[in-house]
């Protein structure tokens, strides 16, 4: 992958949850839950469906503000911080982004440099390069002239994903990126993202409902559970058997992968038995 290299992208940025707890109505989705995301990593929150892993991207976002607990960028509150700057440290893309209706592929991806444009808004020869190389390494220069609604869902996602990354930012935040992409794109933008982190030193959070993916991609892996951090750590140190019936309340078996040496799981079929190691 190719792209330009700002010094946003080699600045390192602390993001960290620490006690959050976070109420929608009666129900407490996150419980004094705490997290350091760890940086120039690609970490997976895995856990199933309202387990609160999507809660928390939204609380390091700062699109959500808990009921208690702090999210901390840098080593202050992020509510304390302009919007502006935040925006130049942290992108996110949340799971279903509103879209502005006839809106083109390249316009839609150009707003991911509002946080560095001028007061005219009008776009640098910084801000092209950016534009033009989001673009490519998600595959959808081809089309940038196209409205995003007249594109396939992948396509669209793609198109998505590039606004987040011609933001530049240190830290990149993605609610179930993969989710509307067939396999090749699924590969394709996961290994993006990897080496966003391993090339360019871009720290990468992302929330995944498919463990396989999670375990084969990320550098680290934080489990969720009925809104609690059941584990967290390396993904070849925490993705364990034991780890996966816990939080997933489902027995597996686990392979290994003889390309990576990756822990590939497996789910058994009701009433066949425990888990092995």
């Amino acid at each position: 992958m190719h792209g330009p290299q700002s010094g946003s992208q080699r600045q390192t940025v602390s993001l960290a949850a620490r006690d959050v707890t976070f109420s929608y109505g009666k129900a407490e989705i996150l419980k004094q839950v705490s997290a350091a995301i760890s940086p120039g990593r690609l970490t997976a929150l895995v856990g199933p469906n309202g387990s609160g892993k999507s809660t928390l991207l939204s609380a390091l976002a700062r699109f959500i503000t808990p009921s208690g607990g702090v999210v901390e960028l840098d080593g202050q509150p992020i509510l304390s911080q302009a919007s502006r700057a935040v925006a130049r440290k942290l992108a996110i893309l949340p799971q279903s982004p509103p879209m502005p209706e006839g809106i083109t592929v390249f316009e839609l991806v150009s707003r991911g440099r509002f946080p560095h444009s001028g007061l005219l808004g009008l776009w640098s020869e910084a801000d092209l390069v950016a534009i033009d190389a989001a673009m490519a390494m998600t595959g959808v220069k081809d089309f940038a002239d196209r409205p995003v609604g007249g594109l396939s869902g992948g396509q669209r996602q793609r198109a998505w994903i590039a606004m987040a990354l011609a933001q530049e930012t240190p830290v990149l935040l993605l609610d179930e990126p993969t989710s509307a992409l067939d396999l090749r794109y699924q590969l394709e933008i996961l290994a993006l993202l990897r080496d966003l982190c391993r090339q360019h030193g871009r720290t990468v959070v992302i929330a995944l409902h498919d463990l396989n993916l999670a375990a084969a991609h990320a550098d680290e892996m934080i489990f969720f559970r009925q809104g609690k951090v059941h584990g967290a750590g390396a993904t070849s140190d925490i993705c364990t058997a034991a780890v996966i019936e816990a939080v997933f309340d489902i027995a597996v078996d686990v392979l290994n992968d003889l390309r990576t040496g990756r822990p590939v799981f497996v789910p058994r079929l009701p009433g066949e038995g425990g888990v092995d190691g």
